[in-house]
């Protein structure tokens, strides 16, 4: 693997950063903790939220438009309507002036179109059920880092959550135990056949890791 997978790699796992009009996000997974910092010129806050915590399974995204965007919006479709009426007083009489101007209000209305597209972004949520909720843009980064970003922090969650309540714990009732295996498999972070597997070594008092 060349050094610069290897940083992109460390990058994926370890940092999220984005920066959007005045404010800068920053993700990154310490430990067991996700470090949430969003700040800007005139405000910074900066939190950190227990791994086991998020509810990864259930984040969810929309869609928002800026204020800016909506005001270029706006200038657009005024760019285009004068544009349009220019052209087509034009044509007939064939004002070259008038058609130039047309052109140049209907292009700076697409220049506004393809600009204003560019600038709806979809936004990413995060829920803990401590109260705390994590939001960021997944634009840039873009979708793919962010859902690999995302699918990181499953994967730690779940190593996390194997080596809490799918270890054999000699000072823990059985049933406790064999309960916590049973929350393990319903929230899928043991299949089925690793949950019997994990039961019946439980039942005879010695526990074998599933795949670590």
């Amino acid at each position: 693997m060349s050094l610069e997978n290897i940083n992109k790699l460390i990058f994926l796992f370890m940092v999220l950063e984005q920066k959007h009009l005045l404010d800068s996000y920053y993700l990154s997974l310490q430990g067991t903790d996700l470090k949430y910092r969003k700040s800007n010129f005139y405000t910074y806050s900066e939190r950190s939220i227990p791994l086991d915590t998020l509810n990864l399974r259930g984040y969810f995204i929309n869609r928002q438009i800026d204020i800016s965007t909506l005001v270029i919006g706006g200038c657009t479709f005024l760019a285009g309507f004068l544009g349009v009426i220019l052209i087509t007083q034009g044509l007939p009489k064939h004002e070259s002036f008038d058609i130039t101007l047309g052109s140049l209000f209907l292009f700076a209305a697409l220049v506004g179109v393809a600009y204003g597209l560019n600038q709806i972004r979809v936004r990413v949520h995060i829920h803990s059920n401590i109260g705390a909720t994590v939001s960021f843009f997944h634009n840039k980064p873009t979708k793919q880092l962010v859902d690999e970003f995302i699918q990181n922090l499953k994967d730690e969650q779940k190593k996390l959550f194997l080596n809490r309540f799918g270890t054999y714990d000699n000072l823990l009732p059985l049933p406790d135990q064999i309960n916590n295996l049973t929350w393990l498999r319903n929230n899928n972070f043991l299949s089925h056949e690793e949950y019997e597997e994990k039961r019946k070594s439980f039942m005879r008092g010695n526990d074998k890791k599933i795949g670590y």
